[in-house]
């Protein structure tokens, strides 16, 4: 029996102090911002290992838990008097320009975890798992939930009637495995409803008289919140060919995910546009693939390529379990793009067919709110008017079809190159997003003149982002077409020099490496703007994935 215990605190203070002269018409504004978040976490870790004759046992127990603690204060003034001390001297701001607020939040974790597992002669694994997870943040009847899993193993090659030779299959295992897993993805203190006060919800009472502080209810409570379970179910084999050559790894899954943690919107005339709920079914399912070989192996020369594949298909099986229309079947939740049956995360909008031309203009055949060089919208319901409710559709998807990725390690003496192959792909109508959706407004691009992008001109009838002339537009300034954000990306290289023992031996060192390296250094991707993976598009206030390059020396004693 061994016992360890862990313990981690984190402690982080915040000062940010700003003066500026010129601020509230140049005389003079000022704030002081102090904060402090310290977190600390506690685990006790038992372990228990045995073996007699072809049996082995173990066991693990963990009882931890964890807490973060948080407080700001915030000051400010404007209009000052006297500018000498700045913001060490706030009062002498315009007295009802003098703000204050403050801020302070807590939440804690309790987690307990046993594990016990039972392996005979090397070729039946048993492991059950025993989960019990509390958190502040659910409801005072729903604090804590159980998770438990079990996992089964079966080493074939161990088997008397495994014939094949093992110089061609060295091991081959199947796994199963179904358990539960919880997500407390909510915000701290969601299940109570939150007050708010300031001046602006305040009343003034009689004539010439001061403003009192108003106090509203800013959020509405849910005391039912509890935690997301996951069940998952895991079918896979482990497998490894011709002399430990070639390895690797398939796997099978499928999970359904109840009570999913979500902010549904209400209507308005609650005074409030949404509430945290659990709600709905989520069905997932999917396949991993990793394979490793190793093609070339003596002396002087090793090559090690990895590859990985997986895709993930996702459905939506329940939402509200409401039906309003009475059609006996359960409503989607158009307001938030949800749709039984399909995917989370659906591109659902009007349908651009193509652009309308100067020709078209010529015979008066555009419609009202549109014009020459304005996207052509597909009139699904066929009454000449386009609307929300008529005229929209589910386009696509916008979760990836799959991923995949290629690692290669390639050693010549004492040189060894690495470079590592990202792929996000969206196949047929998955990965969608919309790169012009953040544009400033095209009717002022001019004005900005920081992208270079394919717009509609009477020279450039079947560009892909309308013209940028001024009009009314129809459907809104971010009404632009989805692209797939598929891409290809050499995402890290490095080379490495080692030198040899002969030198070492002689200064009396361990080792001595000399490498430079580069990260995303190419992305292949028809998608516009800054970068695909993160959807980041044709927007201002977004940022590039930015490439670097180091050049480094490691020398040990």
């Amino acid at each position: 029996m061994n016992y360890r215990v862990n313990y981690s605190h984190e402690l982080i203070n915040s000062k940010h102090y700003n003066f500026n002269p010129y601020g509230a018409d140049q005389r003079g504004s000022a704030y002081k911002t102090n904060s402090e978040r310290h977190a600390y976490t506690l685990d006790n870790i038992f372990t228990y290992r045995n073996t007699f004759g072809k049996n082995e046992v173990n066991g693990t127990f963990v009882y931890g838990v964890e807490e973060t603690n948080y407080e700001s204060t915030n000051a400010s003034s404007s209009i000052f008097t006297n500018m000498a001390l700045g913001y060490n001297k706030l009062e002498a701001g315009q007295a009802d320009q003098q703000t204050v607020d403050s801020d302070a939040w807590k939440e804690t974790s309790i987690y307990q975890m046993l594990r016990l597992g039972y392996t005979y002669g090397n070729k039946y694994l048993v492991t059950g798992t025993f989960r019990r997870d509390g958190f502040s943040g659910f409801g005072p009847d729903n604090k804590y939930s159980l998770f438990p899993s079990i996992a089964l193993g079966w080493r074939i090659t161990e088997e008397p009637f495994f014939i094949v030779d093992r110089k061609i299959v060295n091991d081959l295992k199947i796994r199963l495995s179904y358990g539960l897993n919880g997500n407390r993805t909510v915000e701290r203190y969601q299940t109570l409803a939150q007050m708010n006060s300031s001046f602006a919800n305040g009343y003034l009472y009689g004539d010439g008289g001061s403003a009192e502080i108003g106090q509203y209810v800013s959020s509405l409570p849910n005391t039912d919140l509890k935690w997301e379970t996951t069940g998952s179910f895991n079918a896979g084999v482990d497998f490894s060919l011709i002399n430990n050559r070639l390895f690797g790894s398939i796997d099978f899954y499928t999970s359904n995910t109840k009570d999913l943690l979500y902010n549904i919107n209400i209507p308005r005339i609650n005074g409030f546009a949404s509430i945290a709920s659990n709600i709905g079914q989520m069905k997932n399912s999917g396949q991993e693939f990793t394979l490793t070989g190793i093609p070339v192996d003596n002396k002087d020369f090793k090559w090690d390529i990895t590859f990985n594949f997986s895709r993930n298909r996702n459905k939506v099986a329940k939402i509200l379990g409401i039906d309003a229309d009475g059609d006996g079947k359960e409503d989607d939740l158009i307001s938030s793009k949800i749709f039984i049956g399909h995917p989370y995360g659906v591109a659902y909008d009007f349908n651009i067919i193509g652009m309308w031309q100067l020709e078209d203009y010529r015979k008066g055949i555009i419609p009202g709110g549109f014009t020459y060089g304005s996207y052509k919208v597909e009139d699904i319901n066929g009454d000449g008017n386009y609307t929300a409710s008529e005229d929209r559709k589910i386009l696509g998807y916008t979760s990836p079809s799959y991923r995949f990725s290629i690692m290669n390690s390639l050693s010549w003496r004492n040189w060894n190159l690495k470079f590592f192959i990202n792929s996000i792909q969206g196949g047929k109508n998955y990965y969608l997003g919309q790169p012009g959706s953040s544009l400033p407004n095209p009717d002022n691009i001019y004005t900005w003149n920081i992208f270079d992008f394919d717009y509609w001109t009477p020279e450039n009838p079947n560009a892909r982002y309308r013209q940028t002339g001024h009009y009314t537009v129809a459907l809104g300034e971010n009404f632009s077409p989805y692209v797939q954000r598929s891409f290809i990306r050499l995402q890290d290289v490095s080379l490495t020099y080692n030198f040899p023992k002969s030198i070492l031996d002689k200064i009396k060192f361990t080792n001595i490496s000399v490498f430079v390296s580069g990260k995303n250094l190419i992305t292949i991707s028809d998608w516009d703007g800054w970068d695909p993976e993160t959807g980041a598009g044709l927007d201002m206030g977004a940022y590039p994935l930015l490439k670097s390059y180091s050049v480094g020396v490691n020398i040990d004693f």
